[in-house]
């Protein structure tokens, strides 16, 4: 990116000002580059996912009764066993989600748009 900018700066294309600019901006950039390599370079320890699945598992196990204990019939037992599954399971998930955001966001695509952005913008100057 650097050349190109030089590149355009030689040319005549590109006055100072926005040399300075686009400077302090692919500096930024970098950056945030390096931040999100940090982060994919450092995952959760599977042994904190596998504990805290274990430990959901074992809970939902005793929801069925804890609900009996209060006198519940047994469908309403089975019910709120099952809603209850439902959503800790579904948040369960999410959480696994949010640990690997780079397997979900689609940064190819926009890591394309952006370098279509700053190639119209200096062909615009």
């Amino acid at each position: 990116a650097h050349a190109v900018v030089a590149e355009e700066v030689a040319a005549g294309r590109l006055d100072a000002q926005a040399h300075l600019s686009l400077l302090t901006q692919l500096h930024s950039l970098n950056a945030q580059i390096g931040v999100c390599e940090r982060l994919l370079a450092s995952p959760v320890p599977p042994t904190i996912t596998r504990h805290t699945s274990r430990v959901l598992l074992s809970w939902l196990a005793c929801v069925p009764l804890g609900l009996e204990s209060l006198g519940l019939a047994l469908p309403a037992v089975a019910l709120a066993t099952l809603g209850t599954s439902y959503v800790m399971v579904g948040i369960d998930q999410i959480g696994l989600e949010l640990e690997q955001p780079f397997q979900l966001l689609p940064m190819n695509s926009l890591a394309a748009a952006l370098t279509r952005d700053v190639c119209d913008e200096l062909c615009v100057h």
